[in-house]
């Protein structure tokens, strides 16, 4: 059975971006038809940056606690139970999801559970499981996402050889799991296992974990893994993936590429973390005139318009940093533009977060980016533990760091290791997207006593006025 509809604007999945431009558009009047084939919310909401932020945030919970006692508390035995951790993290996004469904109902979005797909430039065909649902519209927007990037001769398979999406989802704790990939993703999820109890190799083929990321950042981060017993095996790479006899778990062997030796392993799971690509395969395409770079992303103008002009695409599909508040931000602007509201595709200040132990948080320039650039760069690091909050948190480790033009004292870049870092870029992203200068920030009375009070002396140290700590003398 075929059913046909008109709309003002198709959107072709439910993501960040996605569902965020389906409401904008509900809201300037726009009849608007939301595509999803799995879940509203996307991968973000529902096997993604909420599950994997809410299972972060209960194992640090729970190894808080293990290591209170210089506090005072004391505990006695403790226990860990990953199957009711995952019943809380699964009624999170239950109720997130369920509350966007109710935004995009509100704003008079039609949601169509189903698999949508280009027919030609004005026309899409939605395979649903009872109905096929043709679609007559003006003006289209792809914004089906991402997908993970499988181990080359080694696809997933759900159950050993795992993404992030399954290792989101285990009941119980493996014993010993080996991370593919020491970018955020794998970063992250890893140290969530280490905190709950399992074994973690990360595996990385490149000198070190968090390539992109200053070294000075990451050498904080490194020194906690060693305090959880993570395994960080860099320069390294796999070259042997066998079920062990009775099919439970693995037998690999991993390559040290400095010194050529190669050594054997027993693990129970492989989650495979080295990176995400655009998921435009069977989405039509091919009946229109969309192109697509060398690396798969679709290309787009700045009005996010594809080669075809009443087609638009946003969010992962069109480059990096693959996030999804940069997918937010697209979907409202992209919705704009459609509805006739002057806006342009605004890339200034992306911020960054990863939700390692401790956090990372990072927005423009850092000082290897400069340094490529031909930049000649002053930097300034205002340590937590020069900070009372810290101490009172019992979270010292870290700095915040301000980049800018050593000619011209323009702020280039802000880059935080340490406790809430995910909370304290916001600061420094306003600051950016308006242009502040030091003093701007230096001159803003900050709470005492609060974390954003390192903001504050950060750009009081690049102004020779911080009274709160002495750089060592070179």
């Amino acid at each position: 059975m075929t059913i046909e509809k008109t709309c003002g604007v198709l959107i072709i999945g439910g993501g960040p971006g996605g569902y965020v431009a389906a409401i904008r558009l509900g809201q300037m009047g726009k009849k608007v038809i939301l595509v999803e084939k799995q879940w509203i919310g996307g991968t973000c909401l529902n096997v993604g940056c909420i599950p994997s932020k809410a299972l972060i945030h209960a194992a640090d919970f729970y190894k808080k606690i293990i290591e209170a006692g210089k506090m005072g508390i004391e505990t006695g035995s403790l226990s860990l139970n990953l199957g009711k951790m995952q019943e809380w993290k699964e009624g999170v996004v239950k109720k997130l999801r369920s509350g966007t469904e109710f935004l995009c109902k509100s704003n008079n979005v039609e949601i169509i559970m189903g698999t949508g797909s280009l027919l030609a430039s004005r026309s899409a065909k939605i395979t649903t499981g009872a109905e096929n649902v043709v679609v007559s519209f003006e003006k289209a927007i792809l914004a089906t996402g991402s997908t993970p990037i499988p181990l080359p001769g080694h696809n997933f398979d759900g159950n050993l050889i795992i993404s992030s999406s399954e290792a989101l989802c285990l009941k119980e704790i493996p014993k010993k799991i080996a991370v593919i990939g020491g970018g955020y993703i794998g970063i992250e999820i890893g140290t969530f296992f280490a905190k709950v109890g399992a074994e973690v190799f990360i595996v990385e083929k490149y000198p070190d974990i968090l390539i992109q990321t200053d070294r000075d950042i990451v050498e904080v981060v490194k020194k906690r893994k060693e305090e959880l017993k993570v395994h960080v095996l860099a320069n390294s790479e796999l070259t042997v993936i066998e079920k062990n006899s009775d099919g439970t778990g693995l037998n690999v062997k991993v390559k040290d590429n400095l010194s050529g030796n190669i050594s054997d392993m027993q693990i129970d799971k492989l989650f495979i973390a080295i990176g995400r690509k655009p998921l435009t395969d069977g989405i039509g395409l091919e009946t229109t005139q969309v192109e697509k770079d060398e690396r798969g992303f679709i290309k787009v103008n700045d009005s996010f318009q594809t080669k075809e002009p009443n087609i638009y695409a946003i969010g992962d599909l069109i480059g990096n940093p693959m996030l999804a508040h940069k997918a937010f931000m697209e979907g409202k602007q992209c919705a704009e533009i459609i509805a006739g509201v002057k806006q342009h595709k605004d890339n200034v200040a992306i911020p960054a977060v990863i939700f390692s132990d401790p956090e990372i948080a990072m927005i423009g320039l850092s000082e290897t980016d400069a340094a490529k650039q031909g930049i000649q760069v002053k930097v300034a690091k205002f340590p937590f533990s020069a900070l009372g909050r810290a101490f009172t948190m019992n979270s010292t480790a870290g700095f915040v760091k301000i980049v800018t033009d050593a000619k011209t004292n323009k702020i280039l870049g802000f880059h935080i290791v340490g406790p809430e870092a995910s909370n304290l870029i916001g600061e420094a992203a306003i600051a950016l997207k308006l242009k502040a200068e030091l003093e701007d920030i230096a001159g803003t009375i900050h709470p005492h006593p609060t974390l954003s009070e390192a903001m504050g002396e950060a750009a009081d140290l690049m102004l020779g006025k911080c009274v709160h700590f002495m750089e060592k003398k070179k």
